[in-house]
């Protein structure tokens, strides 16, 4: 490639800016979506293997609105569990 193909390359991706929080959420709310079907409307999950129960509890409502059903989290009193239910 010529110099000028490579400055235009760069130049259309300079100063993109990517929340890569809103790219996580995102992609964990498509599988949470699909669980959500799959498991007739409700999903639950042990936390120790899910790293952040906050972004997974965002990506549960946003698959939710994915679906465009109301969607329900909670956590277990004692912390272990993580859980979506569709309510409508």
């Amino acid at each position: 490639m010529s110099l000028i193909c490579h400055s235009e390359v760069r130049d259309r991706f300079r100063g993109r800016v990517v929340d890569l929080e809103k790219v996580r959420v995102e992609r964990l709310a498509v599988e949470i979506a699909d669980q959500l079907v799959a498991g007739q409307g409700s999903v639950l999950h042990l936390t120790d293997g899910l790293g952040d129960v906050d972004r997974w509890r965002r990506a549960a409502r946003r698959a939710g609105r994915i679906l465009s059903v109301p969607v329900r989290t909670g956590v277990s009193p004692d912390g272990t569990r993580v859980w979506a239910v569709d309510e409508s």
